[in-house]
């Protein structure tokens, strides 16, 4: 266990589960990646937060937090408390859930770290909003919704293709991309689209 405590304020409660070699690998990684799952988690707990860290071309889970919160201040406490153990831990990106609480609590704890968001939870929150909008059964709405969300696809498959181009031209040049190495070549890839 790597901590179990209640925020002093709002009285929630966070219990984080990790290994020292986890925490090591957790500092020395560039890429942060995480995952909340909710159907998991027991009462008092509404989530597990996983945390990932990369090693040699790879990804790996490597802190549990179950949270009895998700708001912008459980996400604080609880990156601040890993950054008090771990404190040299300045990962430069972040891949993860479209989640505002999570995005936000990340950039604040890592103000330089640029952010990336899955399409797949993109259209999972715009989904949600729809529904909390009470807009899911209107045809009309959900036919203009699916437009939208064809055309951002449709720009998304032209803009992956032009990275794709620069990628190839990577390759052709002899650079081997696997794992890590992938995501970072994809990263400065989108810089040249």
């Amino acid at each position: 266990m790597i901590f179990d405590e209640v925020h002093p304020t709002n009285g929630k409660r966070y219990v984080a589960f990790g290994s020292k070699v986890g925490l090591e690998m957790l500092e020395k990684s560039s890429l942060l990646l995480s995952d909340g799952t909710f159907s998991v988690a027991q009462p008092p707990f509404v989530q597990l937060w996983t945390i990932h860290a990369t090693f040699s071309e790879s990804t790996f889970p490597v802190v549990h937090v179950l949270m009895s919160g998700r708001q912008i201040v459980d996400y604080d406490y609880v990156l601040g408390r890993l950054k008090s153990i771990i404190p040299l831990w300045d990962p430069q990106d972040y891949l993860g859930d479209l989640e505002i609480g999570q995005a936000t609590a990340i950039k604040n704890a890592f103000p330089n770290i640029r952010q990336t968001y899955c399409y797949f939870h993109l259209l999972q929150a715009w989904f949600r909003r729809l529904k909390q909008l009470k807009l899911q059964d209107s045809n009309s709405r959900n036919a203009e919704f699916r437009k939208v969300s064809a055309e951002r696809k449709k720009k998304d498959i032209l803009k992956d293709q032009r990275i794709l181009k620069v990628l190839d031209a990577r390759i052709a040049l002899g650079s081997q991309l696997k794992g890590i190495s992938f995501f970072k070549a994809i990263r400065a890839a989108k810089k040249y689209t």
